[in-house]
């Protein structure tokens, strides 16, 4: 139960990329609420998770580390703060200059 948390933030990143990958919505508001909701969120959640784990909080990596390891569990931090900044790029890339390239293409 305590590696849910961390698996509703990757599984909310994933989904974050694939809907701010489609054009579906020319509304800022909308983009940017859904971006950080479903991106920024959890990378947030994340990074504090972890470097609370490394200053000592024995929290629910704390009692991860201890069923599977301290090896398993840092590479699992790695690889989600690693595949959480890389989607962030890659959604501020899509986006980027999007309010005036949005608003050529209407005129």
């Amino acid at each position: 139960m305590t590696i849910s948390p961390y698996c509703f933030d990757l599984l909310s990143i994933a989904i974050g990329v694939y809907v701010l990958q489609r054009k579906f919505s020319s509304n800022a508001f909308l983009i940017g609420f859904l971006f950080m909701l479903l991106c920024l969120r959890p990378t947030f959640d994340l990074v504090c998770e972890t470097i609370s784990f490394a200053t000592g909080f024995r929290g629910d990596l704390f009692h991860i580390a201890l069923t599977v390891g301290g090896f398993a569990t840092w590479t699992f931090l790695a690889l989600s703060i690693a595949s959480s900044i890389y989607a962030i790029i890659v959604v501020i890339g899509r986006f980027k200059g999007f309010p005036q390239e949005a608003a050529k293409a209407a005129t």
